[in-house]
């Protein structure tokens, strides 16, 4: 799973860059990229689609399932969000804190690891 985040994560920041640096012209970079990440064998029930525009032109410079309709994240959030609170009930709280461990050069590269730490807490008693 962490490192399917990896690549979803790269495949994103290739998009973006891909998208920005070559926006004249369809890029099959792109293509490939998606595909290989549509072949991944841990990720055979997701659903993938996307479309990249040229925001001067229109122009299509990518796609991958353009037509297939699918919830958006913030949406899911929103479901998410209100099942917790029906099962769980309010009275919890979620904290994430995003840490490193290692160092960051004077060109702001971390030499390390990102540490995400998630943990719940029961707030009755406050």
């Amino acid at each position: 799973m962490k490192n399917n985040l990896k690549h979803i994560t790269l495949l994103i920041l290739f998009i973006c860059s891909s998208a920005s640096v070559q926006a004249q012209h369809k890029t099959n970079s792109i293509d490939i990229a998606i595909s290989a990440l549509a072949k991944d064998s841990s990720l055979k029930n997701a659903s993938i689609s996307f479309v990249v525009k040229d925001l001067d032109s229109s122009a299509i410079i990518s796609e991958y399932n353009p037509n297939l309709s699918l919830p958006s994240a913030s949406t899911m959030k929103v479901v998410s969000t209100a099942a917790a609170l029906d099962i769980l009930g309010s009275y919890l709280k979620f904290e994430t804190k995003i840490m490193y461990d290692g160092y960051i050069d004077s060109n702001n590269v971390l030499t390390g690891e990102y540490i995400y730490k998630g943990w719940w807490r029961s707030n009755t008693w406050e």
